[in-house]
């Protein structure tokens, strides 16, 4: 997560990731935007969230365990990639285009 901005709303129960301009995540993130044909890039980002969502769950400080991590659109931080919640991708931008 090294040039992240990541924060954290205990009301909302949600940890929000955004990529910072410069950063190996914003570089990966902008090249599966530009060519959403590379699925192994794809699924290594959805993995890792994934993971860091199972491990978080039970350490999160509410009776809530269900935190949402939202990673957002480096090119428009008004607009989800994924989010994932207990270890699983709950919403994912490319199935929602695809509606």
């Amino acid at each position: 997560m090294s040039g992240c901005d990541v924060s954290y709303s205990k009301e909302a129960n949600q940890l929000t990731i955004n990529a910072s301009e410069g950063s190996a995540l914003y570089d990966k993130l902008i090249d599966i935007l530009d060519d959403q044909d590379s699925p192994s890039e794809l699924k290594t980002v959805k993995n890792s969230l994934e993971k860091i969502s199972a491990e978080l769950s039970p350490k999160m400080p509410t009776s809530l365990k269900d935190v949402n991590i939202v990673l957002l659109n480096p090119l428009n931080s008004n607009l989800d990639l994924y989010i994932a919640s207990e270890g699983e991708v709950t919403y994912d931008y490319i199935k929602e285009n695809d509606d």
